[in-house]
């Protein structure tokens, strides 16, 4: 397994390897593990766009896999191939926000609960 990878990154890029000849392109640095560069061998290959994983899938692991073409001209190509950029976002990111709105004061109260029934 690459460390500079996220691990469900990576499990993606391995099915997309699998499946559709995918090969990552190892000609910048990455700076972030949530991020890779790929392009496709395989042939008649339009373009691919949006969420990769089912919804279950992402609510199992916690992100969204996307992949969309790169638009930056000096980097959009590579070896003749279109780059396409595999990403991770999280899942239903605005939930999560809230949620943890929520929790911080209740792990306040809870404390201050504890701490006048053991005083």
């Amino acid at each position: 397994m690459n460390c500079n990878i996220h691990p469900v990154l990576y499990e993606y890029f391995l099915r997309l390897q699998d499946r559709l000849g995918a090969e990552m392109v190892h000609r910048r640095r990455r700076s972030s593990i949530t991020c890779i560069e790929i392009i496709f061998w395989c042939e008649g290959l339009q373009v691919i766009t949006g969420r990769i994983n089912s919804l279950s899938e992402a609510e199992s692991c916690g992100f969204w896999v996307i992949c969309r073409p790169q638009t930056r001209p000096e980097r959009a190509i590579y070896k003749d191939k279109q780059v396409y950029q595999l990403f991770l976002s999280p899942v239903h990111p605005k939930k999560r926000r809230e949620s943890k709105k929520i929790i911080t004061p209740l792990v306040v109260q809870v404390a201050e609960i504890q701490s006048k029934n053991l005083g």
